[in-house]
């Protein structure tokens, strides 16, 4: 399986990241995608990509949002350059727009920029957007990248799936998808062809009491992948396959 979005780089998994990666082989979980936040983080990042050979993304989330947008850019800017022939450089981001914290002004002039530098490396984005589709979607029409990318953690109604899809773009299907609520995710899924979407954990931390607590964890991507064989009444194995086949087009690995 591959799971396109963890954060396994994050402080929390600091204690853990080696029995973690291991079970998740143990699961077959054997391709990982950690996608960026910050600059800062960007050392830290890769050198986990590198040590349990995951696949990475860079980028600035608006969640992080810098003081110095010009400035940052210039400096992603570089990093993708220095990073440019790491053939584990397959995206950037996540980056994005979000109407649930401060500075929107700044988040879009950070979002255009990124998307700027996602075309003129020739990268696919990892979009993080909420509350904010409409915005999102106007600049992505605006830009018309070179590559495409996913639309992380969707969770939006058939309607609004279909119009990303119409750019090119993946569906990033995780947890949220499991919650008994989720109707209009869950419906959605049940009607959107198999082939506009990935996988994702989005794994931010993890605490565990003693080595019995990582099998559980790790079962994640497997209950979500579940979820969406069972909505689309299809055999499991036929959605694994076809969600890491998907998720290695999107990347072009």
């Amino acid at each position: 399986m591959f799971d396109t979005h963890a954060h396994y780089d994050f402080n929390d998994f600091d204690p853990w990241r080696a029995q973690l990666f291991d079970e998740l082989s143990k699961q077959g979980v054997n391709k990982v995608l950690i996608p960026g936040v910050s600059l800062s983080r960007s050392v830290k990042q890769i050198s986990v990509a590198k040590q349990f050979d995951c696949y990475y993304a860079l980028g600035m989330h608006p969640w992080y949002l810098p003081k110095d947008i010009s400035q940052s850019l210039v400096k992603l800017d570089n990093l993708l350059s220095e990073q440019r022939e790491d053939a584990s450089l397959v995206a950037l981001g996540e980056c994005g727009l979000d109407k649930l914290v401060d500075g929107f002004d700044k988040q879009v002039e950070l979002f255009e920029g990124q998307l700027a530098l996602a075309h003129q490396y020739e990268l696919p984005v990892i979009l993080h957007c909420v509350r904010a589709h409409e915005e999102v979607l106007a600049r992505l029409k605006q830009q018309n990248l070179a590559k495409a990318g996913v639309v992380h953690g969707f969770y939006g109604s058939t309607e609004l799936a279909k119009r990303y899809i119409s750019l090119g773009y993946k569906l990033g299907i995780g947890g949220l998808l499991l919650r008994d609520n989720a109707k209009k995710l869950q419906e959605a899924v049940a009607h959107i062809p198999l082939e506009h979407m990935v996988v994702e954990t989005d794994n931010v931390k993890f605490t565990v009491q003693d080595a019995s607590d990582f099998p559980a964890y790790c079962q994640k991507i497997q209950k979500i992948t579940t979820k969406i064989a069972n909505l689309q009444n299809l055999p499991t194995v036929f959605v694994v396959e076809q969600l890491v086949r998907n998720s290695l087009q999107l990347l072009e690995v």
